[in-house]
């Protein structure tokens, strides 16, 4: 198999490596196009063999903990974490967890998913596995342009690249299958225990000797830093590692609505237009926390303001918080649905994947 280039190893990479030296992992076979009547349709040169699959060990089912508890105690709060509601259970994926892992295979209320994060991209995408029978997944140990690449735990497994989704290699690729997601947030930690008390959050006790403790690279996340590992051209418009919060649109379109504009706003409500559906996008600089939602309820569409408590509908004026929950008015309890289809990325990444993205700002272009 072809590769793509490596640029100058960030020390991301190191750490990645550093991971892949688990003497217990298995490093075979973690190449699909060298393994005989192997399908792919991704090109070759697209992806690149980083470790051994499983070389980065990913989570099953691990234990969750309260805030107050010693296995939390490597939580800040500052830290991100992904979140999100299952069955009305509060959960928290903290970051300093998933990147050492990158996956991790959750069977709860009923559900079966897989709740990802690539540090190379900085992209956290939550899969619903049921639409592979409930099939885990693990850490192929390919990139496929600097984002990671997932795989079933079957006999013959297909490969998935995180931010597509849609298997690439083995059986699953010729028909395209594509990974459903499921929403979930990146939010602080702070602010998501501030909404959420009785949240509980990934146990720094997973079986594996990490340093959960240690704070992220960054060197590697400063924003003006275009150090990659896989050489991708870069888009301009914004510096390389800006957040930005990315809503996909057909194969190479979508939005991208960067932190950094954000920012300049303690609180926004933007209206959007999501495949046809109308939606906002709630922003809090102090959750650094944006999150879409469609405005949809009881067959009512809405748009809204911002308040220094929230935000308010036109509609009723229910006063809703940040995660869609009307707190106050007539629609007192209801929540917003999320969409499920939007996620945090690297500048650089998202405008890889999407390279017909437009970029909002507050001046409205």
């Amino acid at each position: 198999m072809s590769r793509r280039s490596l640029s100058r190893v960030a020390p991301l990479g190191l750490l990645l490596a550093a991971v892949a030296c688990d003497a217990s992992s298995p490093l075979a076979g973690a190449d699909p196009a060298e393994e005989d009547g192997v399908f792919c349709r991704a090109p070759s040169a697209e992806l690149t063999f980083i470790v051994g699959r499983d070389g980065i060990p990913a989570l099953t089912d691990p234990t969750f903990v309260s805030p107050d508890h010693p296995d939390a105690s490597y939580l800040e709060d500052e830290d991100g974490v992904i979140a999100l509601l299952l069955d009305g259970e509060p959960l928290a994926f903290p970051l300093k967890i998933l990147r050492w892992h990158e996956n991790v295979n959750l069977n709860r209320a009923g559900a079966q998913l897989a709740v990802s994060y690539c540090p190379l991209t900085g992209t956290a995408l939550t899969f619903d596995r049921s639409a592979l029978g409930g099939a885990e997944l693990g850490i192929s140990g390919l990139l496929f342009r600097n984002n990671v690449v997932l795989y079933d735990r079957v006999d013959e497994p297909s490969f998935f690249p995180q931010m597509t989704h849609s298997a690439e290699c083995g059986p699953l690729a010729e028909s395209g299958r594509v990974l459903p997601m499921v929403a979930s947030w990146e939010i602080r930690w702070d602010a998501w225990k501030r909404l959420h008390p009785n949240t509980v959050a990934l146990s720094a006790d997973t079986g594996f000797p990490r340093p959960y403790d240690v704070p992220p690279d960054a060197e590697y996340e400063r924003i003006d830093n275009a150090d990659v590992l896989v050489s991708v051209p870069i888009d301009p418009r914004l510096p390389p590692k800006e957040r930005v919060l990315g809503l996909p649109l057909g194969l190479d379109g979508g939005s991208a609505f960067p932190f950094e504009e954000l920012k300049r706003s303690e609180r926004l409500a933007i209206s959007i237009v999501q495949d046809g559906t109308a939606g906002v996008v709630f922003w809090e600089r102090d959750a650094e926390a944006a999150l879409p939602f469609f405005v949809e309820v009881d067959g009512v569409e809405s748009s809204f303001t911002v308040t220094s408590d929230g935000f308010v509908d036109s509609s009723t004026g229910s006063l809703w918080r940040i995660d869609g929950l009307a707190v106050d008015g007539p629609l007192t309890g209801r929540r917003l649905t999320p969409m499920p289809n939007a996620y945090v990325a690297f500048w650089f990444a998202w405008a890889d994947f999407h390279q017909e993205t437009s970029i909002w700002a507050t001046y409205g272009s």
